[in-house]
């Protein structure tokens, strides 16, 4: 099957998705409708180099850092600030790292993650607010 007639095959991509890393007119025209996304080649590393493993690695370990930072805070009290205020960073860095990339990216799983995230923040934001007032 040729990769043109899986995306017209499917056109609310709804079974597939496509990554892209070479982009012609027809590409970018699917790009603009959300249903292929670029994925730039930085310095001849490709998205399964091992330095693309390790930075997913790391990213994963600041989400559990972030985790466990979390739970912690529930059972110390004195912790809730710095974990709350820590992990709200993280989520807003990666809020503002999707709205940035925007196009396809928010019509797909990162644009529910946003709203989720948002919710945290906010979440967060209103207990740090008052327990200070408090």
């Amino acid at each position: 099957v040729k990769p043109r007639a899986v995306l017209e095959d499917d056109p609310d991509g709804r079974t597939f998705g496509m990554l892209n890393w070479h982009f012609g007119g027809y590409d970018r025209r699917m790009h603009d409708k959300g249903r292929t996304n670029y994925i730039p080649m930085n310095f001849g590393e490709a998205p399964d180099s091992k330095a693309s493993d390790l930075l997913m690695r790391n990213w994963g370990m600041l989400v559990a850092a972030g985790g466990a930072l979390l739970v912690y805070a529930a059972f110390t009290p004195e912790a809730r600030p710095i974990a709350l205020v820590f992990t709200g960073l993280t989520k807003l860095a990666f809020i503002s790292l999707v709205l940035m990339a925007g196009g396809g990216m928010l019509k797909k799983q990162a644009g529910l993650a946003i709203v989720i995230d948002g919710v945290m923040v906010v979440l967060f934001a209103v207990y740090l607010f008052a327990t200070q007032a408090g």
